[in-house]
């Protein structure tokens, strides 16, 4: 039996505190609000597969369905989990997906920040463009660009 990632396992302790602290936990009726909650993490699943594939296009169907759904911060808060994941291809991929949400992502500059300091340079590289297409709101990143070689810092 496969062992749980760390994020489901902290999301199903969380919602089962939840459901207890509510008075749900107990009452059979509500079981179809856990499901929606766990459909719901399989459709924010389901986005990061989608914009992973849609990786070289520019408007992104998938990015426009998260926006449309308000979604963004499930899916941002979903990638940042990501740049800690120890796969540097999947930290790397994590990071280009970040810069594609650019002003929605701003939340996830500290992240991103910390993941400037990876001793992946395709992390690193990677972590640098997405705060670059973050923006002006990325302007307390200059400093720590500052820091890095240069040849990241001029890319």
């Amino acid at each position: 039996m496969a062992r749980p990632t760390p994020v489901r396992f902290i999301i199903g302790i969380t919602l089962t505190a939840a459901f207890f602290n509510f008075g749900l936990g107990d009452d059979a009726d509500n079981q179809p609000a856990l499901q929606d909650c766990q459909k719901a993490d399989k459709r924010v699943d389901a986005w990061i597969a989608a914009l992973r594939k849609e990786r070289t296009r520019i408007g992104s169907k998938a990015l426009e369905e998260i926006r449309d759904e308000n979604k963004t911060e499930s899916v941002v808060d979903r990638l940042v989990v990501q740049l800690r994941h120890e796969d540097r291809g999947r930290r790397a991929e994590a990071a280009e997906l970040l810069g594609r949400f650019r002003t929605d992502a701003v939340r996830a500059m500290p992240a991103l920040l910390k993941a400037l300091k990876d001793p992946q340079e395709i992390v690193r590289d990677s972590a640098a463009s997405a705060l670059g297409q973050i923006g002006p709101e990325a302007r307390s990143a200059v400093a720590a660009l500052g820091k890095l070689p240069q040849r990241i810092a001029l890319a």
